[in-house]
Parts: structure tokens; sequence; C-alpha cells
């Protein structure tokens, strides 16, 4: 497959990426990619996305309308500044992943399309899956701004399901250095879980796994 389809199918299955990280899940150069950025945006195949409120120092390269209309790419990533750190906070835990020699991540669309298939329905939609390379399956949940402590309740409990059911290994919470302490305190908190409509004590090997690990360390544990 030439660069060019490697770039289309990429933007297709993850949504709007930066040359930088398209490059580093290409596993090209930087420069190597220029060239085919340019032609496809000049054929009306990708889209420039400018960033009005966003501190971002690069665009963004996207598929174009018709593209994605031609594609069916689904839904594409618009909105706030936070939505946009998201998204491509999701592409560089993929591509960090990788160096981790992670035997699969699934985030996004095809993350949504997977789970919508499973048998019975998930409650809880991570923000990725992602299998370690021992095998263990694990939900990501990539977190940029603390939420309620009911909320991650609510998620504890959907996740205690699929722990329960054997589909996942384990959920595991990332996030900036500065939320790290808050999230800890909060499922600290965490003493009962819902299971099938019980409220139950949560057992320790349980609590176990759900882990919170900083982007900083995850980063190093890649490098």
């Amino acid at each position: 497959m030439n660069l060019t389809e490697q770039i289309l199918n990429y933007l297709q299955a993850y949504g709007p990426s930066s040359a930088a990280l398209l490059a580093g899940h290409l596993q090209c150069p930087e420069s190597a990619l220029e060239h085919d950025l340019q032609t496809l945006l000049e054929q009306g195949l990708l889209r420039q996305q400018t960033l009005l409120y966003h501190p971002c120092p690069w665009p963004l390269w996207d598929l174009s309308a018709a593209a994605a209309r031609t594609r069916r790419a689904g839904r594409r990533v618009r909105g706030s500044s936070l939505q946009l750190d998201h998204h491509l906070g999701l592409q560089y835990l993929h591509l960090q992943a990788r160096r981790q020699g992670a035997r699969q991540w699934c985030s996004g669309r095809l993350c949504r399309l997977w789970i919508d298939a499973q048998t019975p329905p998930w409650r809880k939609i991570p923000d990725a899956l992602y299998t370690s390379a021992e095998g263990q399956r694990w939900a990501v949940e990539l977190e940029l701004v603390g939420k309620a402590r009911w909320r991650y309740q609510e998620a504890w409990n959907a996740y205690a399901e699929l722990l329960h059911g054997q589909q996942i290994d384990g959920v595991l919470y990332i996030t900036p250095q500065a939320l790290y302490a808050r999230l800890q305190r909060i499922f600290a908190g965490i003493e009962h879980i819902d299971l099938y409509g019980r409220c139950l004590a949560l057992p320790t090997f349980l609590r176990q796994r759900f882990c919170v690990q900083t982007l900083e360390s995850w980063s190093q544990n890649s490098a």
C-alpha cells in the first residue's frame, strides 16, 4: 500500500492528526509526508483544520467532507480545545503503546464499532482498548479534566461487570501529573460497587484492577 493510501486510511480510522503523529504511526520521516499531504489537499481529499482558540503550534490534517462521505468515515472531530486535546492525546497514547510492543490498540470509531458487536452489550465504552505485549486487555481512559466522584462510581460499576465477565483484564486511567493525586483520592474513596444490581463491598483484588498512570510515566515506559 502506497503512502498516500496509508494517510487516507489512518485519517479515516482515527480522525484529524498532525504531520508528526502521522509520521510516527506510518513509520516514515515527517519530510516524506509533505508532498503527499499537499497533493491530497490539492486533489480535494484532505483539508487543514484551523484551530482558532487552541495553542497547538501545528496544523491538523483531516479528510475533506467529500472524502469522508465517499469513504464512509463517520462523524469527524470538531469542537473545543479540550475535545481536540483528548482526540490527539489518544493518538499519542496509541503511538506510545506501539513502542511498548502492544499487540492491539483500538480507539475512536473502531472501538465503538467493535463494542457495538459484543454480546451482551457493554454499559461503558472506554476511550480505547489496549492489548499489552503480555496479552492483557485494558480499557483505557484518558482523563485530562477531573470529573465528579459519582461519574467515576458509575464507570467502576460498569467496568466491574466487564471484569467479572473476563471481557477485560483491567482499567487504566492515564492523566496529567497535575490531576494524578486528585484522581487517586477519589478512587480511594470508592468502597462499594453495584454489580448486577447488588451493592457489594469493593474487594481488594478488584480494586487492584483499576490503575492510574501519568502521561509522563507512560511516555518514559515507552521510550
